[in-house]
């Protein structure tokens, strides 16, 4: 038993992993309610947790009866919240995943919302399986906390699938406006006069093409690892592909702050000859 209590903090690791990643997706959003419904039960799910944890370091220490019922009563509410978290994390995403632009595929966007949509819904049925058990043993406890841990690859794919095609849509939307901007530039410097002076804004403007062209690269291999990550069957290969997308998007982000601030002094320069 004292090893199945110590397994009960297993989907820790995802909680703790989930919210890292997750603060990629929610600046300026703080109004809307999915989040803040996520944001709540995650700080409700650590304060839970540490209570659990005290109770748990108890039980493990003195193995008395009162420390062990200590730990069933701590362990229900734990399992409670964690399941919770869970839950409006994955609506939470739904809703960054609605509302992202850049999201590619308006079919692929509808399954993974309904894939979404289902594991909210099996885990809320989850969470009533819980709440109805009745002064539940340790061993009970054990046996309902399994449900959940037995699906840790697939919960944690679904949330990385859904994480990773959230941000190429934040990039892809990033790299669609620098590609836009870039057309608009070339249009005006088209209308500079004197010769010299448009041959350097053209030149100039090559240099922000390059940008785009090498931030599309690092867009074109995120989403080719994405489609590698739905496939994977072991959590440190989905981790490691997870890993790979971001630095991949912040590669490309690197080129597109680049492309920016040439598009800025391009400006300035045709503000000084039009």
């Amino acid at each position: 038993m004292d090893k199945r209590i110590k397994t009960l903090i297993k989907l820790l690791l995802i909680l703790t992993l989930l919210i890292t990643h997750y603060s990629l997706l929610i600046t300026h959003s703080f109004a809307q309610t999915e989040i803040q419904d996520y944001l709540y039960n995650y700080e409700k799910y650590r304060e839970i947790y540490t209570k659990f944890k005290t109770t748990r370091d108890k039980y493990l220490q003195y193995h008395s009866l009162s420390s062990k019922k200590e730990a069933e009563e701590a362990t229900l509410p734990f399992l409670t919240q964690r399941v919770e978290t869970l839950r409006t994390y994955f609506l939470a995403l739904k809703y960054k995943l609605k509302t992202t632009p850049g999201v590619v595929g308006t079919k692929y966007k509808a399954e993974l919302s309904s894939t979404l949509d289902k594991e909210a819904i099996w885990l809320n049925s989850h969470k009533k399986e819980i709440e109805a058990l009745s002064s539940p043993t340790l061993d009970s406890l054990f046996e309902i906390s399994d449900r959940l841990e037995d699906r840790d690859l697939e919960l944690k794919t679904l949330s990385y699938t859904a994480l990773a095609a959230i941000l190429l849509g934040k990039e892809r939307d990033l790299q669609a406006q620098s590609v836009a901007i870039t057309d608009l530039l070339n249009d005006r410097i088209g209308k500079v006069k004197e010769a010299t002076q448009a041959a350097v804004l053209k030149q100039w403007l090559e240099e922000v093409k390059d940008r785009n062209y090498l931030s599309q690269e690092k867009i074109n291999t995120a989403e080719e690892e994405l489609s590698t990550l739905e496939k994977e069957r072991y959590i440190r290969l989905l981790l490691k592909d997870f890993s790979s997308i971001q630095e991949n998007l912040e590669s490309s982000k690197y080129f597109l702050d680049k492309a920016l601030s040439y598009q800025k002094e391009i400006f300035k320069k045709l503000a000084n000859y039009e």
